[in-house]
């Protein structure tokens, strides 16, 4: 398995003849994918964006823990920022590993974006571990604290309102990306502890700069 950061979304080991499919493609389908499938078309809720379908893709309405292709009819599967969405994750790898030959590519953001942000669209937390082979996850609602919601909900109005500085220039602790050669084990686990990486480092100085250059670009609007 190889942990990547998220700006190797577009560096993924997929050959010239792969049949990829992206499951949740959204409104940002990666350009490699020959089939882009999305459980809601109309519905922009868990997207930041109408949803976008390339002109080289065929699009078919699905859900992902229900996906209607046949067992290996695709090399490769991508699958980012999807996994906090669905309402059984264990359900949808399965499927993942079923129709994609074992082989893809997942992204989805970590523990500490749902401390600071807790988008109510976000169902799970979820953690790949490198060292047990195991993809862990567990609902939002078991690791975060309620007494502590509305401190997440002034911070997510915040970044919604583009005071995302802190996120911008620490991506490595917000979002991981994980790209695999086979199937893995999918486990329920509702431990913290499960979810945090004391390799992360928060990016303190690049976060000031960022900070100051966007208070100073909002100050001269």
């Amino acid at each position: 398995m190889k942990i990547n950061t998220p700006s190797s979304r577009f560096k993924l080991s997929i050959k010239k003849k792969d049949r990829v499919l992206e499951v949740g493609g959204g409104h940002n389908p990666h350009p490699r994918s020959n089939v882009v499938v999305d459980k809601f078309t109309d519905d922009n809720t868990h997207r930041a964006g109408d949803l976008k379908v390339l002109k080289n893709q065929q699009f078919l309405q699905a859900d992902g823990e229900n996906l209607p292709f046949k067992d290996n009819e695709f090399d490769y599967v991508i699958c980012s920022h999807v996994l906090e969405h669905v309402p059984e994750p264990k359900q949808f790898m399965t499927e993942i590993f079923r129709v994609g030959s074992g082989r893809g590519y997942i992204e989805y953001p970590l523990l500490p974006y749902e401390y600071l942000y807790d988008f109510d669209v976000h169902l799970n937390v979820v953690k790949y571990s490198p060292g047990s082979g195991t993809l862990y996850y567990a609902k939002k609602s078991d690791l975060l604290d309620l007494k502590t919601k509305p401190v997440r909900d002034f911070l997510r109005s915040s970044f919604e309102r583009g005071w995302n500085e802190t996120v911008d220039c620490n991506k490595q602790v917000f979002f991981e990306g994980v790209e695999f050669d086979r199937p893995f084990d999918v486990r329920y686990e509702p431990t913290p502890a499960y979810y945090l990486d004391d390799k992360l480092s928060f990016n303190h100085r690049t976060f000031v700069r960022y900070l100051l250059h966007g208070i100073l670009r909002k100050v001269r609007l």
